[in-house]
This record gives C-alpha cells, structure tokens and sequence, in this order.
C-alpha cells in the first residue's frame, strides 16, 4: 500500500503528457522512415459525448470515493487491480501490487480522462497531420462506455490498426481501461 501526492498536481499531470508526447514521438520516428500510399484512414470516435460526459462528472463534484480498475496495453504489462480512494482534503490512498507508483494509470478519475483526452488529442493530430499516409496506419479506434449514473468512464478501448499491405505481420496496438468497482463514500 502506497500512499501517494495528490494527484491533480502539476507534475503527475505533467508526468502523463511527457509520456503521450513521447509515444507520439516515437510513433512519428517510425512512419517518417517508411513510405505508404494515400488511402482512406477509419477513425471511430466520439469526442462531442466524451465532453458532455466530463461535464456531468464534474458537475457532480464527487469529493468522495473509491474506485479499482484494471489496465492492458501490449506496450505494458496487465495492470490491475488498481484500488484508489479520493477523501477530501487527503491525499489519494492507492493500493496496487506494484512496487513503484509510476505503474500506476491513474490515480483518480480525473486522470482517467485525462488519459482520454490525450487519446483524443493523439488522434486528431495524426489525422489532422496526414501523418497514417506516411505510416501503415489503416484505422484508429476510441471506444468509451461511461456509468449512466455517475459518469465516470467504466471502459476504455484504444486500438490502432497497421497494414502492411497484405505481408505478415499485420497488427495494431492501443490499450483497455475498465474501471471495475466505484463507490462514492
């Protein structure tokens, strides 16, 4: 049991942008050293329903709770369970089998769209940039199921999908966070 900073401070919050930042970096190393025809990416995702949800979720202004979740990604891994308290006024309680806390996803819901956000934000950029004509990108997938009642994200699905034009291996990447237990105290 670790017993962690609050983690809306500006250096958890900077910790996960360098991280995004340099995913994206890595990503874009990799398709400027590759050539690929034009052809039509397939993005799937709702950005317009993930800002009203963070809006209900905020305006709820849950001071209080306790939430477990579990994380995969082939670049990590499995992650979870994942035990978190939020109690106002302390610092967030997080139980994991981890030795240090920076396995840890998120250490609260905030974070957790945070995490989608910059899923958002990575998408949008590559196709804004053009970038999947570059690289062997085919499709990008951002899949969120939220709690009717209290609007927090219960499941997360980011997938990225590669051709390489027929010729194994053919593959993709992305990550799954499912929020699988949250109690507001």
């Amino acid at each position: 049991m670790i017993k962690d900073g609050i983690s809306l401070t500006l250096k958890s919050r900077r910790k996960m942008k360098q991280k995004i930042i340099f995913f994206i970096f890595v990503v874009c190393v990799v398709m400027s050293c590759s050539r690929y025809e034009k052809d039509e990416l397939l993005v799937e995702m709702d950005r317009e329903f993930f800002d009203k949800e963070f809006s209900k979720w905020s305006e709820r202004n849950i001071k209080n709770y306790q939430f477990t979740y579990e994380y995969r990604s082939l670049s990590r891994p499995f992650l979870g369970p994942i035990k978190v308290t939020i109690e106002e006024g302390n610092e967030p309680f997080i139980e994991h089998p981890y030795q240090y806390v920076e396995n840890v996803i998120a250490k609260n819901i905030s974070e957790v769209y945070d995490l989608i956000h910059y899923t958002f934000e990575y998408i949008e950029a590559v196709t804004k940039e053009g970038i999947h004509n570059k690289s062997k990108i085919k499709s990008m997938t951002l899949q969120i199921e939220y709690d009717a009642q209290f609007h927090y994200p219960k499941k997360i699905v980011y997938s990225i999908g590669y051709d390489n034009k027929g010729v194994p291996p053919m593959g993709g990447g992305g990550y799954t966070l499912e929020v699988i237990d949250f109690h507001p105290n």
